[in-house]
């Protein structure tokens, strides 16, 4: 996962724009299925038997995305948060607050964490 950009689109406002390769996507998704594999009902296998494909047919393909993506968002967005807010000198008065944007197979553009700030 990487910085794509720090913006400041008005005053005391920082907008962060983070990116995963679909690579870290679907790695963290295949942790997510081997974690969750137990608790999916599919017909015509025992609970917790079905492979990763059976259960994206028969609930979609990004039924392991959302958990995914929180897992890159705990383990990879803290560090790079706080190494964009020293660079920048900026100071968080607030917590930041997460929008996801987009997330496709061959892109996924992360959450824009909008928080008041201010320069130190």
């Amino acid at each position: 996962m990487k910085l794509v950009s720090v913006e400041t689109p008005e005053k005391s406002v920082c907008k962060m724009t983070f990116s995963a390769s679909p690579e870290e996507l679907e790695a963290a998704s295949n942790a997510v299925y081997e974690r969750t594999r137990a608790s999916y009902t599919i017909r015509g296998f025992k609970k917790g038997e079905a492979d990763r494909a059976q259960i994206e047919a028969d609930r979609g393909e990004h039924t392991f995305w959302y958990d995914a993506i929180n897992d890159l968002m705990d383990k990879d967005v803290p560090a790079l948060y706080d190494a964009a807010m020293a660079e920048h000198g900026f100071v968080a008065v607030d917590n930041p607050v997460y929008d996801l944007v987009s997330v496709k197979r061959t892109r996924a553009l992360w959450p824009l964490p909008l928080l008041p700030c201010s320069l130190s």
